[in-house]
């Protein structure tokens, strides 16, 4: 099959001009767009074997009640029961728990050992309890993936990390994280009641960050994860941007599956694995410098991927972003398309966000930033999302100050911002062999 019939993958979505010999350079967004082709998407026979790996904190804290009755180990534990009935045969599921050490529940065990693990998930309550200490399990995990690896290259891997509290020593679990989403492993993160730490999760995760309230939502969330992975087509997928003489990359964020800014100097982008219900994006902010009339190449884009299931292993895709230098002022002055608008809107979400998570005692600085993020999903019409982050500027109106709470609150409105942009609808054509599922919940 031909490769361009595997992925589509735009870059950029549209012409780009520029005013020819401008006095000073001129910053550009680059959109990329990632996604299956509708051949694969509804093709089952394509779905990888899924190895999925849940990270849990046992810590003395996640005795506190969540809800009523339950406490936050009991809901964690419950949700990781339904996991486990959820495992599809030839699937693998892992469990390792952490607290002052780490400890190895399960490991890679397939199907056929369901009922057993279930009934030992009771165990977990009689672990030794107490601090955070996320790094340990990590570097676990690490450790037996590479043992691993050389028997279950065709497999989708995805992490769930969850935890209730401020994760200790995260400049060693950012690099670890780090070291998975390079290897092409999917973390999603999950922060449990009130005292959990937003912005920690969020620097590791790959994935979604999501707050769980509820026995009842962290079932639902740890079902989602698993789903999303049970959809995977495509693994190691990375695009990988190359600049041109005269164009500097200025910024990178990620804008779907979640809003993220990208370290500085980075230039790859890392998607890992690829859910065939999903749209992935991200936005190159570029700083061209001043040309004559014409064209000219500033980046050279290239997607590499596997796709287990067809057998093909490092297939790459190569995309050239060229700009035209002009002096048609309907042309260099045009706005972009609505596509990029939104693209961009989000770009500066991320940075804004950011900008109040990094300054969360500045009040005229968080009020500045949030009002500007509201009025950019106002002038783009996404009215759901404008209206999450206006009930987080009415909170810290109320309250005065911008406690641990609205804190979290900001991340994860940034987390579900570029949910309605991901969710790709359904495929024009139908598989005979089995029915396509395209719910994307929330």
């Amino acid at each position: 099959m031909d490769k361009e019939m595997l992925f589509c993958f735009k870059t950029p979505i549209e012409h780009l001009y520029v005013k020819a010999d401008a006095p000073e350079p001129v910053e550009r967004d680059i959109l990329i767009e990632v996604y299956l082709q509708d051949e694969l998407r509804v093709d089952p026979g394509l779905l990888c074997n899924t190895h999925f790996i849940l990270i849990l904190d046992i810590s003395g804290s996640m005795d506190d009640r969540i809800e009523n009755c339950t406490t936050k180990l009991e809901a964690v534990i419950d949700a990781a029961s339904h996991v486990i009935d959820g495992i599809k045969e030839d699937d693998l599921i892992s469990i390792i728990t952490f607290t002052n050490t780490d400890r190895v529940f399960c490991w890679a065990e397939p199907t056929a050992s369901r009922e057993k693990l279930k009934s030992r998930l009771n165990e977990i309550y009689n672990y030794p309890r107490g601090s955070t200490n996320l790094a340990p399990a990590l570097r676990r995990v690490k450790e037996k993936l590479q043992s691993l690896e050389n028997n279950k290259k065709d497999m989708a891997t995805k992490m769930l990390v969850l935890t209730d509290g401020k994760i200790h020593d995260l400049e060693t679990c950012e690099s670890t994280a780090q070291d998975f989403h390079t290897s092409g492993i999917d973390m999603d993160t999950l922060g449990i009641g009130v005292d959990f730490y937003a912005e920690d999760m969020e620097k590791l995760t790959s994935g979604f960050m999501e707050k769980l309230e509820t026995a009842s939502q962290t079932k639902s969330v740890f079902e989602r994860s698993l789903r999303t992975l049970q959809n995977t087509i495509a693994t190691k997928v990375k695009v990988e941007l190359d600049t041109t003489e005269g164009v500097e990359i200025r910024g990178i964020a990620k804008i779907s599956p979640d809003i993220k800014l990208l370290p500085m100097n980075t230039k790859i982008i890392s998607f890992e694995n690829v859910d065939r219900n999903r749209r992935y994006a991200a936005v190159v902010r570029t700083l061209i410098d001043p040309a004559p009339i014409g064209e000219k190449a500033i980046l050279n884009c290239t997607l590499s991927f596997d796709i287990p299931k067809k057998g093909i292993i490092d297939e790459s895709i190569e995309r050239m972003v060229a700009v035209h230098f002009t002096n048609d002022p309907d042309k260099y002055q045009e706005a972009p398309n609505g596509e990029v608008l939104h693209a961009s809107a989000y770009y500066t979400i991320a940075m804004r966000a950011q900008e109040i998570q990094e300054n969360n005692e500045n009040m005229d600085l968080i009020m500045r930033n949030l009002k500007l993020i509201i009025n950019r999903l106002k002038k783009i019409g996404d009215m759901e999302t404008m209206a999450r982050w206006e009930a987080v500027k009415d909170d810290y109106i109320q309250k005065g100050e911008f406690s641990l709470e609205e804190y979290n609150k900001v991340s994860v409105s940034k987390s579900k911002t570029s949910t309605a942009y991901s969710a790709l609808p359904p495929p024009e054509i139908y598989h005979d062999e089995g029915e396509f599922d395209d719910e994307l919940t929330w």
